[in-house]
């Protein structure tokens, strides 16, 4: 029985404009994902050990079968996951960039404290790193930045 699967459509765009969807199926079987396509009539299976691997390998073997069709042939994918996992990846992102805002503002606070012990109030570097909680060391680079 598959464990997982997802589906990513690839929009293949011919030369003059006109799209024309593949979809290229995903299933993980134990430890291999194994993609599956109808290309310009014609069956491709492939397999990896990650879902990335997979579909690399279903572009590298897609690719000949596209190129026929035309030199500006392109691709572009999609991929189609439920919505409950759509909108765990949607939060877990919003997350990560609250946090990396989060992380910038923190380092402009800690220079600003740092500089403010070592240069207004002449306390030593060890003594402002004890105070910051953070290592002598890490003092030099974080008040040496210009």
């Amino acid at each position: 029985m598959l464990a997982s699967s997802c589906i990513v459509r690839y929009t293949v765009t011919f030369v003059g404009g006109r799209n024309e969807p593949v979809v290229v199926r995903y299933e993980r079987d134990g430890f291999v994902w194994r993609a599956q396509a109808r290309v310009g009539g014609n069956e491709l299976v492939v397999e990896g050990r990650t879902l990335e691997a997979a579909r690399a390998a279903m572009a590298d073997e897609a690719a000949p079968l596209l190129s026929a069709v035309g030199p500006n042939v392109g691709l572009r994918d999609e991929i189609a996951l439920p919505d409950e996992c759509t909108k765990a990846i949607a939060e877990a992102r919003e997350a990560r960039s609250v946090a990396a805002a989060a992380t910038a503002r923190s380092q402009e606070l800690l220079r600003a404290a740092a500089r403010l012990l070592v240069v207004e109030y002449n306390l030593s570097y060890r003594d402002a790193a004890y105070a910051l909680g953070i290592s002598h060391a890490r003092i030099q680079q974080v008040i040496g930045k210009d």
